[in-house]
């Protein structure tokens, strides 16, 4: 699940730099349809996409990754502007470097440091978001473990008897969320040339 979302994530940057590179009509048609899943709440969305799809690991997936989609592309074009005016990109474009060049080489690169930012927001995120389906039973099988099955299943069967059983995968649940936030930023801090300086 974890190589899928980093494909997805991968996806998601190249459409940002191209978007942003190629501009005009490929700018206008991809930052439309941002436009229309940004119109929709994200859980929403996800509900919607799981009604239609039916609960499955491959659901989840392509539910997340259609809901996480809008804010990596935004976050990646508008870094990959500043980057395209910058006198590199300028310099590599007049001695003749072809476009993929440019945007493989001198553009991408630069967006990285706050992809990985992005990105584990994004991956906080998608566990709260699969959390959430899986605790209304839109998410995966019951049988597979996962901590909103597990909220779930302690809300029908347990709250009676033991409330505090839903206290521990809500606690594990808000723990991993912050800290993959707080390990985003602190490897924003590192790998960020401009900011290597004000360590």
């Amino acid at each position: 699940m974890t190589d899928n979302r980093n494909q997805h994530r991968i996806r998601h940057t190249a459409l940002g730099v191209a978007s942003a590179y190629f501009g005009k009509t490929l700018d206008l048609l991809l930052q439309r349809v941002v436009d229309s899943l940004q119109a929709l709440p994200g859980l929403v969305l996800a509900l919607t996409l799981m009604a239609a799809m039916g609960p499955s690991l491959t659901a989840v997936i392509i539910a997340i990754t259609t809901v996480r989609i809008p804010g990596t592309v935004r976050t990646v074009r508008s870094v990959a502007l500043s980057v395209k005016s910058s006198q590199y990109s300028e310099a590599a474009r007049a001695i003749g470097a072809s476009d993929w060049r440019i945007m493989l080489y001198h553009i991408t690169p630069n967006c990285m440091a706050p992809v990985i930012v992005v990105g584990s927001a994004v991956l906080g995120g998608a566990i709260v978001t699969e959390a959430s389906l899986s605790f209304l039973g839109l998410g995966v099988p019951p049988n597979i473990p996962t901590w909103g099955n597990m909220l779930g299943q302690s809300q029908e069967r347990y709250i009676a008897a033991g409330p505090w059983t839903s206290v521990f995968p809500g606690l594990a649940l808000t723990i991993t969320a912050f800290g993959i936030n707080l390990l985003g930023d602190a490897l924003r801090d590192i790998l960020d040339p401009r900011l290597r300086g004000s360590r």
